[in-house]
């Protein structure tokens, strides 16, 4: 089994998946395209006619919205997705979506679709890295009025976001702690000459920081822990749904914080493509190859 020999529809998307349509093109792949217009080596069909051919289907990185439309930004057409739709596709097929709203994901399994959560994969999560620190610190360079060198952050988690983002703050020259829940976590970052405190040490040190990054996907800033924080902190949340900070009381109790999700595609869009032109050609070929 060879690029060549696949059916692979692309169902909207921006500039990332645009730079990945012209990757597959050039490895040879057979293109369906929903959402762009006309494009040499490709063809352009509407999403009824993809699902019915298509080997594989790829959505954006952005995902649809919570009632599983999508927009295609090459042509501005809101593409939308439903149950019966996806059943036109085979049985197995890969379904790859950054990250798959509850809806689409119900539907997806009613067709018994191969789904793939793209923004779950080590080998895009850690590529992708890179580009989310470089825009969170941005954000942060927009909004504050202090430097990153030498302001007093705090980056939640560290994983494969929080420790690239930790590392590019203390090479900035900020004041970086790193606050985690596993041990192992905060052993690296020592080793790595960072600050560290555990996640139940935060109410304690909180009203100390004038930058937090939360890269935690669960509830940690609590309203408890918010009436701790500086009345001129900047929050800024990059963890994926539901998130880590109660926006709510933040806005009750006065405190700037930000969900800022997708990055790459926002910040960074050509270096975020060639990621996903890098990864998605080899991926598509295990997906399809583990089916036979």
């Amino acid at each position: 089994m060879n690029i060549e020999e696949l059916k692979i529809a692309v169902v909207g998307g921006d500039a990332r998946e645009k730079i990945l349509v012209q990757a597959l093109i050039e490895a040879g792949g057979q293109l369906l395209l929903v959402g762009y217009p006309q494009t040499q080596g490709a063809t352009a069909v509407d999403l009824e006619t993809a699902l019915k051919a298509a080997d594989c289907v790829i959505l954006p990185m952005s995902n649809t919205d919570p009632e599983g439309s999508v927009v295609a930004v090459p042509t501005g057409e809101k593409i939308q997705l439903s149950r019966d739709l996806l059943k036109l596709a085979k049985p197995g097929t890969p379904f790859l979506i950054g990250m798959a709203k509850p809806k689409v994901k119900a539907w997806v399994q009613e067709a018994e679709l191969n789904l793939v959560e793209l923004g779950e994969l080590d080998e895009l999560a850690i590529l992708n890295a890179v580009p989310t620190a470089e825009g969170a610190v941005q954000l942060a360079m927009e909004k504050l009025p202090i430097t990153i060198s030498g302001a007093s952050c705090a980056v939640l988690g560290f994983g494969r976001c929080g420790s690239a983002l930790a590392r590019l703050l203390s090479a900035m020259g900020a004041e970086t702690t790193v606050a985690a829940r596993r041990p192992s976590q905060l052993a690296l970052a020592k080793t790595w000459g960072l600050a560290t405190c555990s996640l139940y040490e935060l109410e304690e040190k909180i009203s100390s920081f004038e930058l937090i990054y939360n890269t935690i996907p669960a509830l940690v800033l609590t309203r408890e822990l918010l009436k701790n924080t500086r009345e001129d902190v900047l929050i800024i949340d990059l963890a994926s749904s539901p998130g880590g900070v109660d926006f709510t009381a933040a806005k009750e109790l006065g405190r700037e914080a930000i969900l800022a999700l997708g990055l790459p595609g926002k910040v960074a869009p050509v270096t975020a493509g060639k990621i996903l032109a890098e990864v998605i050609p080899s991926l598509l070929l295990r997906l399809v190859q583990s089916r036979a």
